[in-house]
């Protein structure tokens, strides 16, 4: 709540949004007292990037936003979870409804847009958790023609 409430003034909303998204991030892990070991922090990701990981679990977008800027691409569907919904749509976030044809062409076209403005995104190519930890889904391939 106190996101929404000062948003607003905020100079650089993008940048704000960020770090209000680390901060959340962060704050879940540490209530839940989870560790996590990062070793891309040594080596500073660049600016822009397509972030492409599998997806085992719910708290995957959770962990990795905790450490890297994103952009998620995520199904629809998760705009209608309570609280998370509208915070994942005020600090950044693409949402497809993936069986509409139209909407995934437009999903393409927001992380065209993400990446042509130096935000990086973050895609889970297989579109849906994973059913065992060492088997994935068929990745859907139209987000890596976003990356050219």
């Amino acid at each position: 709540m106190i996101f929404l409430a000062t948003e607003r003034l905020a100079r650089d909303r993008i940048r704000y949004a960020e770090r209000w998204k680390r901060w959340y991030c962060r704050s879940v892990l540490f209530i839940l007292a989870c560790e996590v070991k990062v070793d891309f922090e040594k080596q500073p990701l660049p600016n822009t990037y397509l972030l492409v990981s599998n997806h085992l679990s719910f708290f995957d977008p959770v962990v990795t936003l905790a450490f890297a800027r994103g952009m998620p691409l995520a199904k629809a569907e998760i705009r209608k979870y309570p609280i998370i919904g509208y915070a994942a749509l005020k600090t950044g976030i693409i949402y497809v409804q993936r069986e509409e044809k139209s909407s995934r062409k437009s999903a393409r076209e927001a992380v065209v847009l993400a990446l042509s403005q130096d935000r990086p995104v973050l895609v889970y190519p297989e579109g849906t958790i994973s059913p065992k930890a060492n088997q994935l889904h068929p990745f859907k391939v139209g987000v890596f023609k976003s990356a050219h």
